[in-house]
């Protein structure tokens, strides 16, 4: 088994989600003063996702701003439920 300085985790993670052809977007959770999810900040894109979603890698706006349609849709409330879940 190879040890973690050969593989360096962050690394091979960082090496695998810019080879990925899959779209990767990771977010953290903005909340209100009641401490609830009201909306997600975009933390990383990968290059697939990039691309697909046709952002920048380092978006400025939130998941709402970005998606406005996603209250009425449902989406929102899938990834806040889906996140609070653990």
């Amino acid at each position: 088994m190879p040890s973690p300085d050969t593989f360096p985790p962050q690394e091979l993670l960082e090496a695998l989600a810019d080879i990925s052809l899959t779209g990767v977007v990771l977010y953290t959770p903005v909340y209100n003063s009641a401490k609830e999810v009201v909306d997600f900040a975009f933390a990383f894109l990968n290059p697939a996702a990039q691309r697909m979603l046709g952002l920048p890698a380092n978006v400025a706006h939130t998941y709402q701003q970005q998606f406005p349609d996603t209250l009425g849709n449902g989406a929102f409330a899938f990834h806040r439920d889906t996140f609070l879940s653990g």
